[in-house]
């Protein structure tokens, strides 16, 4: 898997019920780092794009652009906070959780992770080949 860190996981069904309602209430904070794949004049940014499936593809999320942007299904509401840490090093936060939310939202303000060509990253970085063509580090959860 290109996503790689800390995992948050259920003794039972009811404990499950719990961390899922925690999710979609916005209790949890989480924080990824990932490489990206293009050069920023920026060092923070914001994103709060709705998302929702692409309307022939179902491997591909969409950036509401405008309100006659085309997609199948619902928008789902998402934010996402971006801050370079150092270089091309960036770090993510979100609250919300929406199918690759980060991977959409950093292409769309110019960041793409690198390698991941669904989005836009370009080919597999040289420093991991073989391995998964982007990576996406999640550092844990707060709140």
């Amino acid at each position: 898997m290109p996503t790689s860190g800390a995992l948050l996981c259920a003794d039972d069904l009811e404990e499950l019920v719990e961390i899922r309602a925690a999710f979609a209430s916005g209790a949890f904070t989480k924080v990824y780092r990932f490489v990206a794949g293009r050069e920023v004049s920026w060092d923070d940014h914001a994103c709060d794009r709705p998302l929702a499936h692409h309307r022939r593809r179902r491997d591909r999320m969409v950036v509401q652009r405008g309100k006659d942007t085309p997609h199948r299904g619902r928008w789902y509401p998402a934010y996402t906070t971006f801050r370079r840490v150092e270089g091309a090093l960036f770090e993510a936060v979100i609250v919300t959780g929406v199918m690759h939310q980060i991977r959409v939202h950093a292409a769309f303000v110019g960041i793409a992770l690198r390698g991941d060509r669904l989005y836009g990253g370009g080919a597999s970085a040289e420093d991991w080949p073989g391995e998964a063509p982007f990576r996406l580090h999640h550092l844990g959860l707060s709140g």
